[in-house]
């Protein structure tokens, strides 16, 4: 007689799966994970937010994520909606870099210096605010390759623009206890603007009269 002749239709039927389980679980899970990609991809694809401008600050200080948020706010403001997604949205890349790197912390000034050099050679942000231009041109010739050799007088200074030297920027501590504070404006107060590309037309923005 066959082996399983005294097993019930049903026992007959659980073994079965069983024995199907046994043999195919590996291609269920991979089959489970696969699916499980495509629709994180297509989430992604569907709810990533492409910005309207991209705004570089080159700063020798940190630049904490709460005060460059409030930045990145106020240059929102006089944006606009070039994308149609419904929002406007301005790129601020920050990056912590100075000419001279044995006065900075070494893993930040590499970052910074892999991302920046990324953002130029990819023409990403077209505003540049810069604590230290000259450093900056000394190390990647993109301000005089870009505005031409008289480009320093072709630079803004920060305190000339109202639109971003009257916005309210608050302040962050400079010290672990809160004992000591830095404004954000006071640190701005000797910042050059460069302005690489305009063809978002944020920089006239920021510029144009007030009504």
């Amino acid at each position: 007689p066959e082996p399983d002749a005294a097993l019930t239709e049903k026992q007959k039927k659980a073994a079965r799966r069983a024995n199907w389980w046994h043999y195919h679980w590996g291609l269920v899970v991979a089959g489970v994970v696969l699916a499980a990609s495509v629709v994180y991809v297509i989430h992604g694809l569907n709810t990533t937010v492409d910005p309207d401008y991209a705004v570089a600050v080159v700063t020798a200080d940190t630049l904490p994520d709460a005060s460059a948020q409030k930045l990145q706010t106020e240059l929102e403001r006089y944006g606009e909606d070039r994308n149609r997604d419904g929002i406007v949205l301005v790129e601020l890349n920050v990056y912590t870099w100075r000419a001279d790197a044995s006065l900075t912390d070494m893993n930040s000034q590499m970052a910074g210096a892999t991302r920046l050099n990324t953002d130029l050679a990819n023409g990403t942000s077209g505003i540049w605010i810069l604590a230290d231009p000259e450093g900056f041109e000394e190390a990647y010739g993109a301000l005089s390759e870009t505005l031409g050799e008289d480009w320093e007088s072709r630079l803004y200074s920060w305190t000339d623009v109202p639109a971003l030297a009257d916005a309210d920027l608050g302040s962050y501590d400079t010290a672990a206890d809160g004992s000591s504070s830095q404004s954000v404006q006071e640190l701005f107060a000797d910042y050059k603007v460069a302005v690489l590309d305009d063809s978002s037309g944020l920089w006239a923005a920021l510029t144009a009269p007030s009504e």
